[in-house]
């Protein structure tokens, strides 16, 4: 393949993406890139630019992206249009790793260092903890840890962390962060957030060794820049100066990962600390109709934090934007399967994407889909029931009903061997006292029925049938005559191990356990016994398993998150209720409801053609079905560009009017790491609703 000339690279790309590749040298540039905008082309033929008309040297580029796949596509990219690739293309902590492995033993880093992953981590952090005598119940390692990085990607070392801590667990954090960085370097170890910190202090105490790599890096190139937290975006002035030639590409509305640390507020920096910078403005969407872009826009503009681009297509035709008002969350679902159906005719399923707010809400899809033979496939996710914490939670409940579950115990006993054995005595002790206290009920299973005195014997008997050992035994209630489900012993069951304990709330990766755990109480409310649920998981497990060998393509599934960067012709944007999209804990704070904001941005510019929104009046939620108010983002949309489908019509007026109502309390309560009710739930003087906050 010959490379191509300059005329044949600038096909295609409109005035303002010509406008930013031709930027000249020796001035720092900002691109505001849209949606849909073409950043891509703009970044990589920034690159081709410099190569082939300003004759750069392709090692004095550097080009920096969010992930290691992003860059590889770039890369390859280029090489096909000018047959050069690019030495230095990754992501900051990429780049920081090679620069440290080269220059790290003048601040005292073996080249030779290891790079300690997450689980490499938590195994460290729980050894120092244990080590100290204190308990990982109490002081939780992922959130420890979670703090560390925090305080790592804002440059504070552990002795200045320890001089701004407060409150009791900022006070242990100060305690164990020196205890950590002390354990890493007897490893020759680093963790990733060391990586950029140790490369900003290598650059920062080493004037030779910074003006090396400024001089090896005379164009600094960088993907995402929204996406910067406080340590990429020091590393990025040290190494841009003297030369001053920075093009970084961004949106402030795509800015939706302020949760582990990202700050679009530097994009902002950069015009303080480099007043020449140029702006240029990528409006132009090559992606999505007009409808779907005012749609978009509408939402976006109200927020007021940050500037925001006003998209515009070529592609003005299109159908509008259609919202589906459901009763229950049952009938959304059901809706959803037959457009999924009605488009199948016309589209490839691995065109459309059902998009959630949260993974927890993946489960009545994937078993809706599931039962009418639709092919789909979880993007950057785990099929609900393979996940870590509902599989820990089907083994109790399968040990609880079949005592010879060798597998379903050896998985418990992974949680340790104390809380296994405490289990099974827990287990006898509800027979016991079941007995004697509640009449057994005829329990009735296909195959096999069990009387009250036939029970009574298995039980008392030496050689019990262990597959029937608790058949009889499925709802457990403190007031016999109250109505009964498998809920009932869920709860019962996750009081009794404590199997919350280990989850923090205020972890982001702990919080989205705890919906799964909730959605499970869903599931488990709609069951009037404990093997009919059973069954249930086992039977959509396996055909989750046969579609899946079957097929390798489907609708996709995913959470807004993992869509970033992705598009489909057809998107269903599912769940627009108050406390679910935006989610519960945004309602309370501004900035937060303006990343939730910037997130439905990013979910309503996925569609190309057609976007079909949804909600529902009422929806059962951790096991109890509630009323639901519907997205504020929904009346942030005009109303010129939506077609209202379903449910009870409402009037329109030139616009949706914004909610005069106040949002909501949170539906799940975060709970504070040293809030009493955690010891109250541990010692049951609260339930698992009380504790979740449903």
């Amino acid at each position: 393949m010959f490379p191509m000339q300059t005329e044949e690279m600038f096909i295609g790309l409109n005035e303002a993406q010509l406008e930013a590749i031709q930027h000249p040298l020796g001035v720092p540039a900002m691109v505001l890139a849209g949606a849909g905008s073409g950043k891509t082309r703009v970044l990589t033929t920034r690159a081709a630019y410099l190569l082939t008309q300003h004759h750069v040297r392709p090692e004095r580029i550097l080009l920096v992206t969010f992930t290691n796949k992003a860059s590889a596509e770039m890369v390859e990219r280029l090489q096909r249009m000018v047959g050069i690739g690019l030495p230095f293309a990754g992501t900051f902590h990429r780049i920081a790793a090679r620069i440290l492995r080269a220059h790290g033993r003048y601040i005292g880093v073996d080249p030779g260092f290891t790079i300690f992953d997450e689980d490499d981590q938590l195994s460290l952090m729980t050894t120092i903890i244990k080590e100290l005598g204190l308990s990982t119940k109490e002081t939780k390692p992922r959130s420890i840890l979670g703090a560390i990085s925090s305080a790592k990607n804002e440059l504070l070392t552990p002795a200045e962390y320890a001089q701004i801590a407060k409150g009791r667990f900022q006070e242990t954090v100060a305690r164990l962060y020196p205890l950590y960085q002390k354990r890493l370097e007897r490893n020759n170890a680093v963790d990733f957030d060391d990586l950029i910190m140790k490369v900003i202090e290598l650059l920062q105490t080493h004037e030779e060794i910074r003006s090396h790599y400024q001089h090896q890096f005379e164009h600094i190139l960088i993907d995402e820049y929204q996406d910067t937290n406080t340590a990429q975006y020091i590393l990025t002035k040290l190494l841009v100066k003297p030369q001053m030639n920075l093009f970084v590409v961004g949106d402030f509305s795509q800015a939706i990962y302020g949760w582990r640390g990202a700050d679009y507020r530097n994009m902002l920096a950069l015009k303080d600390d480099f007043p020449d910078i140029v702006t240029y403005k990528l409006e132009q969407n090559y992606r999505s109709t007009q409808p779907i872009l005012d749609a978009a826009s509408g939402v976006i503009s109200y927020n007021t934090s940050h500037p925001v681009l006003e998209l515009w297509t070529q592609n003005q035709e299109g159908e509008q934007v259609h919202l589906f008002e459901a009763a229950r969350d049952s009938d959304e679902v059901e809706h959803v399967m037959k457009m999924i159906t009605m488009y199948s005719r016309e589209y490839e399923l691995n065109d459309m994407v059902i998009l959630y707010r949260t993974n927890a809400q993946s489960r009545v899809f994937e078993e809706a889909l599931l039962a009418r033979g639709i092919p789909y496939r979880l993007v950057g996710g785990v099929r609900f029931y393979e996940r870590k914490e509902i599989k820990d939670i089907v083994c109790l409940l399968r040990l609880f009903v079949y005592a010879s579950d060798e597998l379903a115990r050896k998985r418990i006993e992974k949680l340790g061997k104390k809380k296994l054995a405490n289990y099974l005595n827990w287990i006898e002790m509800q027979k016991n006292t079941f007995l004697s206290s509640r009449t057994l009920k005829h329990e009735v299973h296909e195959g096999y029925g069990i009387q009250e005195k036939e029970a009574q014997e298995k039980l008392e008997s030496k050689e019990k049938d262990p597959k029937v050992d608790f058949d009889s035994i499925m709802e457990i209630s403190s007031n016999p005559n109250e109505p009964t489900s498998a809920l009932t012993l869920l709860d019962a069951i996750l009081q009794a191990t404590a199997y919350l304990e280990q989850f923090d709330p205020h972890d982001e990766e702990d919080a989205s356990r705890l919906e799964n755990i909730q959605e499970l109480r869903s599931l488990a409310a709609q069951f009037s016994d404990i093997p009919s649920l059973l069954e249930t998981i086992a039977l959509v497990e396996q055909e989750a398993l046969n579609r899946e060998q079957q097929s390798s393509s489907g609708i996709n599934l995913m959470s807004v998150h993992a869509a970033k960067g992705l598009e489909f012709s057809i998107v269903f944007l599912v769940g627009m209720e108050e406390g679910l999209f935006p989610h519960s804990r945004s309602l309370l704070d501004k900035l937060q409801m303006e990343e939730e904001r910037r997130l439905c941005y990013v979910a309503i510019t996925r569609a190309k053609k057609q976007l079909h929104i949804s909600y529902a009046h009422r929806r059962l939620v951790f096991g109890t079905v509630s009323g639901s108010i519907v997205s504020r983002f929904i009346s942030e949309i005009p109303s010129s560009v939506v077609t209202k489908e379903g449910g009870v019509q409402f009037p329109f007026t030139s616009s949706f009017s914004r909610p005069s109502v106040v949002p909501p309390k949170p539906t799940r309560r975060i709970v504070p790491l040293d809030d009493p009710s955690i010891d109250d739930f541990l010692e049951g003087n609260i339930d698992v609703d009380t504790f979740l906050g449903a």
